[in-house]
């Protein structure tokens, strides 16, 4: 009885982590720029907020953050080691909302 009652319980799971995988995905195509702001505080980077804000990047421009050049050129990230940071957690973020 209990091995049957654990069968039936696993497709349920199953389709919980699908629909969360597709709920954090969701939601970092819906950051706004505040909250791409915020987190280059979490990144203990607050200097480009503004520029964020200026290039009114959201969400559905994370993807932009991983382009040394784009941090470089357009973002005005002088130091090598701020364009590392702001990259290698971008690209994270990205792969946690693709799952």
């Amino acid at each position: 009885l209990r091995s049957s009652i654990h069968a039936v319980d696993t497709p349920e799971i199953g389709s919980t982590e699908v629909m969360m995988k597709k709920k954090n995905n969701n939601k970092k195509k819906k950051w706004t720029v505040k909250n791409v702001m915020d987190w280059f505080d979490t990144l203990e980077l607050p200097q480009y907020r503004e520029r964020c804000r200026s290039l009114k990047i959201d969400g559905s421009k994370l993807n932009l953050l991983t382009d040394m050049n784009f941090l470089r050129d357009k973002m005005r990230v002088g130091a090598e080691l701020h364009r590392r940071k702001i990259r290698k957690n971008a690209k994270r973020i990205l792969s946690e909302a693709t799952g």
